[in-house]
């Protein structure tokens, strides 16, 4: 007779057993199909066949029938939602932005599954997710450093079922044992109970407040949100206001809400700008991801908020947001209260998968513990430039310093880490103590092209990726040839918060000059969102502003800002040229486009533009750039008016027609945008006013016939059509 097979030698029934311990332990599970593509996803298919799964989440391309989809890079528009199972195919590109959100909306009991290629070749995998780390003249990214450790975290973790093709079956505990229950799925947490007993005192509070709840994705904020709203409405008299980034972003609030919605009501937090209204409270889920000068035009028009947001998530790291977004709540409201909830709602505390990508991803990067504060001084710390190639193989050194670039950064994301890693033309620079990370920048090295790509990106024709510096300072600045020379642009740097105000960033900052002046660098650069202290620490450091972006960055709703500081004779001279080139577009624009910028930015800006320019700058490539390539209206107003100021032949001039007069009248003289005066003039848009001010420019050109005009014209048509 023979001896009953054991279900678990076959693959399937090591699968089923994974799931069902995670659904006996309200965990969920992971599996890692290693292998050829095909394989690999026949064989995700063939098992998620044999599960008890109804809704399941293929991310990638040509997702199996019966599967719902969302392709590579879009899996964030599922958050609020919740799967039985979800499959990242990484054969359709390894974006780990998508993986960082998958993870938390996959229930108790459920699991993920990752298609990879076999691991000794996915670093040669030409991986379409990793197409925005390329770089205009660097060649592709290294992905080794990334994925090696990727694979020794996937390897390293006993939790996650490793299935490689053509090996043996995966060595697992086999357990069938059914564990307790660990959560009333009835009722609510501790951290649940406290969260809305303090938003229903912020609600019930004649005062002014504001109240922050900060949690992991699944411990159940939002859910907290819907079940305190509830309560409060129960008052007729109370009114709610609800936003977020997006209106899905906030079903799991409604669901838990019971009561009458036309006073509980989502409004778009730039809706709630336009247009004020009146609440007794506002609740703002997913704070994190919403730009900090929304949120404190917000604070400021309603009395009583409440921000929730997630600790760590795809939408912005929520440990940034608490620190940098502390000091204005102390500012704006002092008492403001805080809670941090713990317990797990959606699955039980010790979840498998929450700790894998927290490893994977390193969410919870910590800088290092610093036991003497006192005893860090900077003159007394190493400089170094770290290797990346040594970084990836020091782990605690690695969680150090992205720990401390996540605390210095309002949003981070879990691709940052991959661009640290594996990015083309970064350098890693820190201050050690102790041999612990207390100081850290991150540069990314840009420029170096030919004249006739130099040419190409001040028209407007070329924007080389990874150029962000190089490309500013022509296309925006007007710096003709900035291109062709090397620069060092600041991405990030931090300083340990417990030992801030010491120097350290001062000491930091010397060196990196020292050392990119040294590599034959001619500027330092750093572009960020304007903020006057951050302005100002900049300005501390020899660092000059060179242009300021006439419209507010729709994901830090600031105006963006770049500020240059010369490392020899030749950055001296692109340095001068932009300061005046700005300062003559700032002197145009400033009641108009930075109308509304803020007034500590604005003090700042009329410091450095009130400086007295020694040697006016010539426009006239500027005037020829936009009449016949791409560059900008607003960027070119100053070359505009003066021409049309010192036009020889007024009678010509006059002879514009009517209409057109009107356009160049309001756009030149009146600085109306083009759209406004589009629609003030029934145009049919942004384009053809655009189109009809550069026919109008053309004409007065061609007319004048200036030698020199005429040469640079057909210089910028062969460059637009090349």
């Amino acid at each position: 007779m023979n001896a009953q097979a054991n279900p678990y030698d076959t693959l399937e029934g090591r699968v089923q057993n994974v799931r069902a311990t995670a659904e006996n332990a309200r965990h969920r599970g992971a599996l890692v199909l290693s292998g050829d593509r095909a394989w690999s996803r026949q064989t995700a298919e063939h098992l998620i066949g044999t599960l008890p799964f109804t809704h399941i989440m293929w991310v990638g391309d040509d997702a199996p029938e019966g599967f719902q989809q969302r392709l590579s890079g879009l899996a964030h528009t599922v958050l609020g939602q919740e799967f039985d199972a979800v499959i990242l195919d990484a054969w359709s590109g390894l974006d780990v932005d998508d993986l960082g959100a998958l993870v938390g909306v996959i229930k108790a009991g459920g699991m993920f599954f990752l298609l990879c290629p076999p691991f000794a070749q996915w670093a040669t995998y030409s991986d379409p997710a990793v197409e925005k780390m390329h770089i205009a003249g660097a060649g592709v990214p290294n992905l080794g450093r990334y994925l090696q450790r990727f694979i020794q975290v996937i390897e390293s973790d006993d939790q996650v079922l490793v299935v490689e093709e053509n090996a043996g079956l995966p060595e697992i505990e086999v357990s069938g044992e059914k564990l307790a229950q660990q959560y009333n799925l009835q009722g609510k947490t501790s951290d649940q109970v406290e969260a809305i007993d303090s938003i229903k005192a912020l609600a019930a509070s004649i005062a002014p407040g504001a109240f922050a709840v900060i949690a992991d994705r699944g411990r159940g904020k939002s859910s907290a949100l819907g079940m305190a709203a509830s309560e409060i409405v129960q008052d007729e008299t109370s009114r709610i206001i609800l936003t977020a980034p997006r209106f899905s972003a906030v079903s799991q609030v409604y669901e838990n809400f019971s009561g009458d919605e036309e006073r509980f009501q989502f409004v778009a937090p730039d809706e709630l700008l336009r247009y004020p209204q009146t609440a007794d409270l506002l609740m703002i889920d997913e704070a994190a991801a919403i730009p900090v000068q929304i949120l404190v035009s917000l604070l400021e028009h309603y009395p009583r908020v409440v921000f929730a947001t997630t600790v760590h998530g795809y939408e912005g790291s929520g440990r940034g947001f608490e620190i940098r977004f502390s000091s204005l709540l102390n500012e704006l409201r002092p008492g403001w209260k805080k809670l941090v909830m713990h317990q797990p709602v959606r699955w039980a505390e010790g979840d498998p998968l929450e700790s894998f990508s927290f490893r994977l991803l390193l969410l919870d990067a910590q800088p290092a513990y610093i036991p003497d504060k006192q005893s860090v001084h900077a003159s007394e710390c190493s400089y170094v430039q770290l290797s990346r190639d040594e970084l990836v193989d020091n782990e605690p050194q690695l969680s150090e310093v992205f720990g401390l670039l996540v605390m210095a950064h309002y949003r981070t994301r879990p691709f940052d880490l991959r661009y640290l890693l594996d990015a083309p033309d970064v350098e890693v620079h820190a201050l050690l103590h102790e041999g612990h990370v207390v100081a850290v920048v991150m540069i990314s090295t840009e420029g170096g092209f030919d004249v006739e790509t130099s040419d190409a990106i001040f028209a407007g024709v070329r924007r080389p990726r990874g150029h962000l510096l190089a490309q500013s300072l022509a296309a925006h600045c007007g710096v003709e040839l900035a291109p062709v020379y090397r620069y060092a642009r600041i991405v990030r740097i931090a300083v340990h918060p417990d030992v801030q105000g010491q120097g350290l960033g001062s000491r930091l900052l010397e060196e990196v000059t020292r050392s990119m002046h040294a590599s034959g660098y001619v500027a330092l650069g750093a572009s960020f969102a304007a903020d006057a202290r951050v302005m100002r620490f900049w300005r501390n450091h020899h660092f000059s502003p060179v242009h300021v972006g006439v419209m507010r960055e729709h994901t830090t709703g600031s105006y963006p800002m770049l500020m240059l500081r010369p490392l020899g004779l030749a950055g001296e001279q692109v340095c001068q040229e932009a300061l005046s080139r700005f300062i003559q577009r700032y002197q145009v624009l400033r009641e108009t486009a930075y109308a509304d910028i803020d007034k500590d930015i604005r003090i700042q800006l009329e410091e450095v533009t009130s400086v007295q320019v020694e040697t006016m700058p010539d426009f006239d490539h500027e005037l020829l750039a936009f009449t016949y390539a791409h560059r900008g209206l607003e960027l070119s107003l100053p070359a505009i008016r003066g021409y049309l100021d010192a036009y020889p032949d007024r009678h010509y001039l006059s002879q514009i027609p009517p209409l057109q007069q009107e356009l160049l009248e309001r756009c030149i003289v009146q600085l109306q945008t083009a759209c406004e005066a589009a629609q003030g003039l029934e145009l049919s848009g942004r384009r053809e006013a655009l189109s009809l001010i550069r026919s109008n420019l053309a004409s007065l050109i061609e007319h004048q016939a200036d030698p020199e005009f005429l040469a640079y014209r057909d210089r910028l048509i062969e460059l637009k059509a090349s």
